[in-house]
Order: structure tokens, then C-alpha cells, then sequence
């Protein structure tokens, strides 16, 4: 009998989980802008993008430069990928600092434009896209892509805005009096 008592298992133990927070629904806290507010609720918004591709991308992008030089790597599937990973990352930098995404009433001699341009590879030369963001109407966006290419040293406009994709995050620059000036990121959640 001792013997069958010594081989037995010892009885796993019942531990507390300390980090267990039990959150009061009817409690006060703190939020980004309070020390006192209590959570209502959270909604989830959706708006439309409309996706325009100009004619002087289309043909550099079926008949390359004008000279016959094709260009690689602005196919419709990549810079429409570049456009949706950043669109929101676009949004939060233009409530933040304006003057990237056009309002009515629409003047094209002053519209925005702005370059996106996708870093996520290790080569020297990556995919720089010029596009004009454009609000419609209370959920809509128009998107137009006017250029493409894939180059190292593209060729910015005063003050013009810059929105870099890397892996994890988007940089926002600016170039101001010919310089380019780092704004902002973002880091992707």
C-alpha cells in the first residue's frame, strides 16, 4: 500500500491568474482626452474609394516612355495595392496636416498631389506612384493615379507631399523650399 501511494502523480495545484483584470461596466477611467469617462459603445464605419487611373498613366504603363523604354513594375495590381495598404495611414496624415486630400471646391491648378512609394524591398530603385486623393461626398473618396514609375531619385514638387511604405509602418515627408523634411509615421496594428 505504501508503495502504490509513492508511484501515484502529484495532484496538479490550482494556481490564480494575478493579471486578471475584472473591468467595471459602470465604472469610471481614463480615455485619451479624460481621467473620468466611462465607455458607451464603438462604431464601425465604412466609406468607398473610387479608384481612377489617368491616361498618362495607362499609357506608360501598356507603352512605356515615350522613347519605347518600357516601365517595369507599375502594373495596375502592384500601385493598387500600394494605394489600399496606405489609404488609411493617407487619412490620419491629412486630418493631421491637410493639403493631401482635395475638398471642394475643386480647382485642378491647386490640387494636391501627392507620391506614394512602396519600400518593402531591399533594392536601390522602388515603386514611386503620383496620385490625387479627392473627398466626394460624406463616405466617398475618389483616388486618381497619374504617373508611375520605378526609380530611385523621382522628382518631387514644392510641397509636395511623401508617403513612404515599409514593413511595419508609413513615414510621412514633406518638400519644402527643395528639401525633403521628415513629418511623421505610423506604425501598421
Amino acid at each position: 500500500m505504501s508503495e502504490d501511494k509513492r508511484k501515484r502523480e502529484k495532484r496538479k495545484r490550482i494556481i490564480k491568474n494575478q493579471d486578471l483584470e475584472i473591468l467595471d461596466s459602470e465604472a469610471y477611467g481614463d480615455n485619451i482626452c479624460s481621467l473620468n469617462a466611462k465607455f458607451i459603445t464603438n462604431y464601425h464605419l465604412t466609406f468607398k474609394t473610387n479608384l481612377f487611373k489617368d491616361k498618362h498613366y495607362n499609357v506608360r504603363k501598356d507603352f512605356g516612355e515615350d522613347d519605347g523604354t518600357p516601365r517595369h513594375g507599375i502594373d495596375e495590381e502592384c500601385v493598387c495595392r500600394l494605394i489600399e495598404k496606405t489609404l488609411l495611414h493617407v487619412l490620419h496624415y491629412s486630418m493631421r496636416y491637410g493639403f493631401i486630400i482635395n475638398y471642394p471646391p475643386f480647382n485642378p491648378r491647386t490640387s494636391s498631389r501627392i507620391v506614394l512609394q512602396d519600400k518593402i524591398t531591399d533594392e536601390k530603385d522602388f515603386l514611386n506612384v503620383a496620385v490625387e486623393y479627392h473627398f466626394e461626398n460624406l463616405n466617398s473618396f475618389e483616388v486618381t493615379i497619374w504617373t508611375a514609375m520605378v526609380i530611385e531619385n523621382f522628382r518631387y514638387r514644392d510641397p509636395q507631399y511623401i508617403v513612404e511604405l515599409h514593413v511595419d509602418k508609413t513615414v510621412l515627408k514633406q518638400k519644402e523650399r527643395g528639401k525633403i523634411n521628415y513629418k511623421m509615421e505610423l506604425l501598421f496594428e
